[in-house]
């Protein structure tokens, strides 16, 4: 159903959600520890930055022709993984972290 919202491929859809599930467990793990090991948490930004930055690199190539709603959603979606990022690296300098 988003897909045919969007205006992106079926299988880009899909395989950018199972995308998620090895990135979750790792927040997951994270999340359980009691003092995260800084390393992690690195990661997780580098991830989302790098996620950020994909994404807009991917809409400028033209490689798809998204519609409004996807054009919204894809920018929305960075915007909000940028602020994740962000409020990560916030508290990563806030918090007594391991490693």
């Amino acid at each position: 159903m988003l897909a045919g919202l969007s205006g992106l491929p079926h299988l880009l859809v899909l395989g950018t959600g199972l995308v998620f599930v090895p990135f979750l467990a790792l927040l997951g793990w994270l999340l359980l520890r009691p003092a995260p090991p800084r390393p992690g948490v690195w990661m997780v930004i580098g991830l989302n930055v790098g996620w950020a930055v994909a994404t807009v690199v991917f809409l400028a190539s033209g490689v798809v022709s998204p519609t409004v709603y996807g054009y919204v959603l894809i920018i929305g979606i960075a915007v909000a993984v940028v602020v994740f990022a962000e409020m990560e690296f916030i508290g990563l300098r806030r918090t007594t972290v391991a490693g």
